[in-house]
């Protein structure tokens, strides 16, 4: 019908300029989420390349800058990172998607460190790969997808996940609110206060606003104003030489504690207030009060479960620690 496909072109493109970032992530900045668009957009442009070559070479940029996000911050991790709604089965596999973006469409992705408009940056030293969240929780007005997960970060050695998010469970039911908190996020809680006010299965009020200091290859550091009078987080993000360090910094002299979740395969050997030994990497710190070792799940399909150990370091205005 005449119309018709430019009309279902226009609003294509529309959307696309909407829901894609200009550095290429989906801008409910779901990790799973961004697959499965990348997904769609791909049956898109196959659906036009012989009838409209000129669109189809437009929709190819945009899937190459799509696929460089997938592969940069996934390459390495061991797994779909957890960052807001995000987990394995439910997109495809990125093995799976790299492979029909070379067979079917000639793109082979590059590796970039820095997503500054989604706000996910990359740090790699070695065998070991860090992901960390610097960014705004999800697009002001469509937050349902979002996690108190900012200032948080993944690390993987070797590709296999060390120190994990918890996911995000379920979608409906009890543990839908614990899964979106800051406290099943590896960042850092003032006053047992979530850094956005999440509630319902989907919905945000107040929400964190982060600001960027600093962006280098080896190195990352941020702020945020999500505890509001209770006081601002600001983290330092370094990696050199297969050592990973983090340095957390509270405005105010409000107790708060440092959380890091890890995978279920990891076990804990030792710990005392200045160093946790785990039979992958040991994590030594300094300015802790006290630490303590906790129960809690991940999970890293929906509605699938794994107990794991979540390592609660309680601070007042300062604390460093390094993972090595």
């Amino acid at each position: 019908e005449p119309g018709v496909y430019d009309d279902y072109k226009s609003r294509l493109r529309e959307e696309l300029e909407e829901q894609i970032l200009p550095d290429g992530m989906h801008y409910e900045r779901s990790p799973m989420y961004h697959k499965i668009v990348l997904e769609d957009l791909m049956r898109a442009a196959r659906g036009v390349e012989k009838a409209d070559r000129l669109f189809y070479e437009e929709l190819c940029k945009k899937i190459k800058k799509m696929a460089d996000v997938m592969y940069s911050l996934e390459d390495g991790m061991g797994q779909t990172p957890l960052f807001n709604d995000s987990g394995d089965n439910v997109a495809r596999s990125m093995v799976s998607l790299l492979a029909a973006l070379r067979e079917e469409f000639g793109i082979t992705p590059d590796y970039k460190a820095s997503f500054p408009d989604a706000g996910y940056y990359c740090l790699r030293s070695g065998d070991v790969k860090v992901l960390l969240d610097a960014g705004a929780i999800a697009p002001d007005y469509m937050p349902g997808h979002g996690h108190c997960d900012g200032l948080s970060f993944e690390l993987s050695r070797q590709g296999h996940p060390v120190f994990v998010n918890s996911g995000t469970g379920m979608y409906q039911g009890a543990l839908r609110g614990y899964f979106r908190s800051t406290a099943a996020h590896n960042t850092v809680m003032i006053g047992d206060k979530n850094s956005s006010e999440v509630w319902g299965g989907f919905r945000v009020g107040r929400r964190a606003r982060v600001t960027l200091l600093k962006d280098s290859p080896n190195e990352v550091e941020a702020w945020h104003d999500g505890f509001g009078s209770l006081g601002r987080h600001q983290r330092k993000f370094m990696i050199d030489k297969d050592r990973f360090r983090i340095e957390d910094s509270v405005s105010t002299a409000v107790k708060a504690v440092s959380l890091i979740h890890l995978a279920p395969d990891v076990e804990i050997i030792s710990c005392s207030r200045n160093e946790i030994v785990t039979n992958i990497a040991a994590i030594r710190m300094a300015g802790a009060s006290s630490v303590e070792v906790a129960d809690e799940q991940v999970s890293f399909t929906y509605n699938r479960f794994h107990l794991s150990k979540t390592i609660r370091i309680h601070f007042v205005k300062r604390l460093s620690y390094t993972i090595g």
